[in-house]
């Protein structure tokens, strides 16, 4: 099998069996605020995966002697990656895993014929699992520890059947451990894994590893620890992964806000469960707006937000709502006379030189078909202002985000459209700057402007019909 999809089942049989819970790899809520926006594939598991693929071709007892893994890019669920072998020769493999025309694991290794012949302890169940370490800066400069190693049979047959006939079990409980280590321990939470570099050495010792941080970049939070474990040595190197911004408080931004400036409307903010949508609908509940905040699967951010305006002084609910799906139950909605839009899936460039129409039809599916149903629905309840934000892209034109701006370009022409389709009702479409939220985080230094004043200003002119 050259071919994978790994489904969140999957993510599920390898996180018990590997001890690594990483929220980003195993809660979508949590995973949709990193700057990666969705649940990733564990990097040790493309590549046991690809070992294992390795192995259907090469049925012979082996011990790895080196093992050098550069994990180039991220892996989401439900996308199609490839195993290809490069190079073999001399005992020598390189093999890559794509995503598309994309490296997204590039490995390579040295082998010698034969199994295992020392006894080391290895415990056959499955690790404990534990609520990733949060380490702050300082904490992890110093950090070091042991790690048991962990192997049970039945499960590691089914996931790798191949891999767990020919590899050296040692070997494979230590690779299983370094995602542990990384995604729960060190860095833990906060954690993307890079690169492992491991060589064979002596064998025998106790069954666990033993790690330290060598080296330690603030600047670009990289973090290189070094490795010792049964029969084998070497180094991870790490980064530290920016964490989730988080939007002004309810109180703050009711400072900025004009006594009742919003009052009247029944303001339906679509998700407004974070971001943009977070901060309109408090700046809307601060102005005297009875807000309802949308959320396809985020309840508890949008719960905390309605009970934030709520404790405020302001009036607020949520709403379950999948923009993507044609049918809504709007039993329990009071019917909105304002519609503020700000859907949206992960806001991506295109991997591709050359224009996506896989890409360009996601946008569109939430700017423009999702819009279009969503609009027609409501009028038929009321509805007559719709608040569409679109972005200065448009004009821009940035390079690998055609498909984006494109999809937004499609959802102001439909506005267009609908204002002579219904011309009872007001459509609004300010272009926004790149401001700073959960889509817009980096390892790198970017320039993205405080979301507050520019929703502000764009709220207040907002013709009302």
């Amino acid at each position: 099998m050259t071919h994978r999809v790994f489904t969140f089942a999957d993510q599920t049989d390898f996180a018990e069996l590997s001890g690594d819970n990483n929220p980003l790899h195993m809660d979508p809520v949590a995973a949709r605020r990193t700057l990666f926006g969705h649940p990733i594939v564990h990097g040790v598991h493309a590549l046991m995966w690809a070992l294992d693929c390795w192995f259907q071709d090469h049925p012979s007892p082996v011990r790895l002697q080196r093992l050098r893994i550069a994990f180039l890019n991220q892996i989401g669920l439900d996308q199609e990656v490839r195993y290809t072998v490069v190079s073999q020769n001399d005992k020598k493999v390189r093999i890559d895993v794509f995503k598309g025309d994309e490296i997204v694991v590039r490995m390579m290794f040295e082998w010698q014929a034969g199994g295992a012949s020392e006894t080391i302890e290895i415990s056959p169940v499955f690790p404990e699992q534990q609520t990733p370490d949060y380490l702050d800066r300082v904490s992890i400069k110093s950090c070091s520890g042991l790690l048991d190693l962990y192997l049970q049979p039945d499960s590691a047959r089914r996931l790798f059947p191949n891999l767990s006939r020919y590899l050296c079990p040692v070997q494979s409980a230590i690779l299983l451990g370094m995602t542990r280590l990384v995604g729960v321990k060190c860095p833990g939470l906060n954690s993307i894994f890079s690169e492992l570099n491991l060589t064979a050495g002596e064998t025998g010792g106790l069954g666990k590893i033993n790690y330290a941080v060598s080296e330690f970049d603030d600047r670009y939070g990289l973090v290189m620890m070094k490795i010792t474990a049964p029969g084998m040595s070497g180094a991870i190197k790490s980064f530290i992964r920016p964490e989730p911004h988080v939007q002004e408080a309810f109180l703050d931004l009711k400072k900025l806000i004009r006594d009742g400036e919003f009052a009247g409307q029944r303001a339906l903010v679509v998700g407004g469960s974070r971001g943009l949508g977070e901060v309109a609908a408090k700046l809307l509940a601060a102005g005297g707006a009875q807000v309802q905040v949308t959320y396809r699967m985020g309840k508890s951010d949008a719960k905390k937000i309605a009970d934030e305006i709520i404790a405020g002084g302001g009036q607020a609910g949520i709403q379950e709502l999948d923009v993507l799906q044609p049918q809504n139950d709007w039993s329990g909605l009071v019917a909105p006379t304002h519609l503020y839009y700000f859907a949206s899936p992960l806001i991506s460039g295109s991997d591709k030189t050359g224009f996506s129409s896989a890409l360009f039809g996601s946008f569109c599916n939430y700017y423009v078909n999702g819009f279009a149903r969503l609009v027609e629905s409501l009028q038929k309840l009321g509805l007559r202002n719709v608040f569409y934000p679109s972005t200065v892209f448009i004009d821009e034109l940035p390079e690998n985000f055609f498909e984006y701006a494109m999809a937004k370009n499609a959802g102001e022409k439909l506005c267009q459209a609908f204002s002579k389709k219904f011309p009872e009702m007001n459509f609004f479409c300010p272009r926004l700057p790149k401001m700073a939220t959960d889509q817009t985080v980096s390892f790198h230094a970017v320039q993205s402007q405080d979301p507050a004043p520019i929703i502000l200003s764009a709220l207040r002119k907002f013709p009302v019909a």
